[in-house]
């Protein structure tokens, strides 16, 4: 009696747990990526048309235009962050870029979803994940297809050259400096077209140098180009003058090129160390500064020929470097 009571109640939790299952997808629905175009750099806000192919895997024939039937390439995860992003262009909707350009796709057959991309304006690298999706009925095997979309200006340098470090007497303005990159990007810089041409920059716009400006074109941006033009692979000169403080020590500006309007250009870690010497037969006056602390076990202290100081510490095996202005600052 026992037992059959037990069978009796169990019975319709087994009953409740079979309904509550999810329905079935349609079966006999399969794919599989096939190739795609490469992946596309382009300017911000540049298009380019972009093309996969898929194999029907199942048993069933793609057709589109029919409900249950048709197969568009969809966002992975229905995401429409791409979209906001502004690469959607022409898209079925925020998170579907394109459906078959093939009428019917039978098992075996390979689909063609080609769509437009357009580059975010904000230059990065960009991941679109797609899969293929039985519309209204189930997603399709996500293989983690993707495209990565690179939104680069085009304009890069490469330190060259520069003039040797001066020593200044407080107030004294320095004969021109000098110092080269070379343009290895895609675009031309062009002297005088906002947007085009290269400017040597204080890194992060640092205006605190101002007063040492001599003609600079602002308190952050010591010059522009010399040439009128500089292809890709050619050279830029940035020729400029600055004023000595009148407190000794060592100054240090941090430059690196930008694109006003478009883009900075590479930090390479370039620097302009300008000294001031004490006056003649006064006595030199050490002062300690803190320049790192909660170090395990500092060792191997190095200077580099820019100025930065390179040290390392037993904790974790870590390296660290220290800009020029940060070991030298004016008493």
């Amino acid at each position: 009696m026992t037992r059959t009571l037990r069978l009796a109640l169990l019975a319709p939790l087994l009953l409740a747990s079979v309904f509550a299952q999810p329905a079935l997808a349609a079966p006999g629905f399969h794919a599989a990526w096939v190739d795609q175009s490469p992946w596309p750099t382009l300017r911000p806000a540049g298009t380019v048309p972009y093309t996969l192919h898929f194999r029907n895997t199942g048993t069933e024939t793609w057709q589109r235009g029919v409900g249950g039937r048709q197969v568009n390439l969809g966002v992975s995860g229905d995401s429409t962050a791409p979209a906001d992003a502004g690469m959607a262009v022409g898209w079925l909707s925020a998170n579907r870029v394109a459906t078959t350009t093939e009428t019917t796709v039978a098992p075996n057959a390979i689909a063609t979803f080609t769509f437009t991309l357009r580059a975010p304006s904000t230059p990065g690298t960009y991941r679109l994940a797609l899969h293929p999706v039985l519309e209204g009925v189930q997603h399709l095997e996500d293989e983690g297809v993707f495209v990565l979309v690179v939104s680069d200006a085009g304009y890069h340098s490469a330190w060259v050259s520069q003039s040797p470090y001066p020593t200044l007497q407080p107030g004294q303005v320095s004969t021109p400096l000098t110092i080269v990159f070379r343009n290895t990007g895609t675009q031309a810089w062009t002297k005088a077209v906002l947007g085009q041409e290269a400017r040597l920059g204080i890194n992060q716009d640092d205006a605190q140098w101002a007063a040492l400006g001599v003609n600079w074109l602002s308190a952050n941006r010591v010059a522009a180009q010399s040439e009128t033009s500089v292809p890709p692979g050619a050279n830029a000169t940035f020729t400029f003058q600055v004023r000595a403080p009148q407190t000794a020590g060592t100054y240090s500006l941090h430059l690196r090129p930008v694109i006003d309007g478009t883009a900075w250009m590479e930090d390479q870690g370039v620097f302009l160390n300008i000294t001031v010497p004490l006056p003649a037969g006064t006595v030199p006056r050490l002062v300690a500064t803190v320049i790192r602390s909660g170090l395990a076990h500092p060792w191997d202290l190095a200077f580099a020929p820019d100025g930065r100081m390179f040290f390392a510490d037993d904790q974790g095996g870590r390296v660290y470097w220290v800009a020029p202005v940060s070991l030298a600052q004016p008493k």
